[in-house]
């Protein structure tokens, strides 16, 4: 009991029910492997895994306690095929590491694709798919755990969003905030990842959200609003997934792979946001998302601007977005292109009035044209002057 009280930290230390198996470290019946110490395992059993780097792609798939002695210094760098942790059993707990550098954009830090999982106090980082990605799982704990240039992707059914609890994790040391099944709430403030699972009438407003896998995330959530907030750096910025009725507006969106991406969404309004200098495209819509107004917004140097299979309108009451790659001409001078706007795949969708040029850019237009007279008229002042002067 001495030496288990030794080895095991008092943060990491975990009830089982089973056998208590080493990875690493000096002891002669210790694993080299991870993957290893896990097949030799039984349901209920403790692996124990000293400090060290282990360059290994993890399957879980029994119900297992797998602890690292600390999150610091007992590292999964797996740069390969796969997800570093792929979790397909129930009930498994998993603490006590850094996981980092996934560079293939297909796999995840962490992966799991199973219920009543535990996943805490752990480093998640720098890895170019999704940091944490739960696939159609339920009853989860992520708990204490620091996500830095990553966070967390949920896809699945209602109960795959709705039913974990996701408390104390942070993105790049700002705080993730996860609501589930309440209404009525306003969300302000520089965060790390906002995530509504079936909430309405939420509004989430003058917030600050930098380098996460996704920035906003509304699943099965409905009546809320989205409004000037500032988006950047992240895989997506906003993430509509079974989400309908929602307004996004007045935001600005930048440098992210997709600005918005909306999936099986219905009656969004969009607008008037700045969408600059996204990587991938500026909005998606995609996987029978209907019945969405995307209007007055301001796209501008994204690598596509829209793309749009399905069936939605971009425009409203004849006045549609303001298109930085926009080919027509506007001959009667009257601000709105004479030939719509094409939006990919293959222009079944159009913007039928795009704007050659926003309020605000004729804001600027017009100030800079005053201090080009400003400025002659001062020259002359200054000529008379001097001429007064003699």
């Amino acid at each position: 009991m001495l030496l288990v009280i030794y080895f095991f930290p008092v943060e990491t230390c975990l009830a089982t029910d089973g056998n208590i198996i080493y990875v690493g470290g000096e002891g002669s019946g210790n694993y080299t492997a991870i993957q290893d110490g896990i097949n030799h395992a039984e349901q209920g059993d403790t692996i124990y895994v000293f400090k060290g780097t282990y360059h290994e792609h993890i399957r879980i798939h029994k119900k297992i306690n797998l602890v690292g002695e600390d999150k610091r210094y007992t590292i999964l760098d797996y740069n390969g095929s796969n997800d570093t942790v792929y979790v397909t059993a129930d009930g498994c707990t998993f603490s006590g590491f850094t996981i980092c550098n996934n560079s293939n954009t297909s796999y995840s830090g962490i992966n799991i694709q199973s219920d009543n999982n535990k996943i805490t106090n752990n480093i998640i980082a720098n890895n170019s798919g999704w940091g944490l990605y739960l696939y159609y799982s339920a009853n989860c704990t992520l708990a204490n755990n620091t996500f830095m240039e990553d966070s967390i992707n949920i896809v699945g059914n209602l109960p795959s969003w709705n039913t974990h609890t996701i408390k104390n994790n942070t993105v790049n040391g700002w705080r993730i905030d996860y609501y589930k099944n309440i209404d009525n709430q306003t969300i302000s403030g520089d965060l790390g990842q906002i995530i509504l699972a079936n909430c309405t009438n939420f509004t989430i407003k003058n917030t600050n959200i930098s380098n996460a896998d996704q920035a906003i995330v509304l699943g099965f959530s409905s009546n809320n609003s989205i409004v000037n907030t500032s988006i950047s750096n992240s895989t997506y910025g906003i993430r509509l997934q079974y989400a309908s009725e929602n307004t996004i507006t007045g935001n600005t969106i930048e440098n992210n792979d997709y600005g918005i991406y909306v999936t099986h969404s219905f009656n969004n309004d969009i607008s008037k946001n700045n969408i600059y200098s996204n990587n991938v495209f500026g909005c998606w819509i995609c996987c029978s998302s209907n019945g969405n107004t995307i209007y007055l917004n301001n796209f501008t140097s994204n690598k596509a601007s829209a793309y749009d299979a399905i069936n939605n309108q971009w425009h409203l009451d004849g006045t549609g977005n303001h298109w930085s790659d926009y080919e027509g001409l506007d001959e009667d001078n009257n601000g709105i292109g004479d030939t719509p706007y094409n939006i990919l795949p293959d222009g079944r969708n159009q913007d039928l009035y795009p704007i050659i040029y926003l309020e605000d850019d004729n804001k600027e237009n017009k100030t800079y044209g005053f201090e080009i007279i400003v400025s002659i008229c001062a020259v002359f002042i200054v000529i008379l002057w001097k001429k007064k002067l003699r």
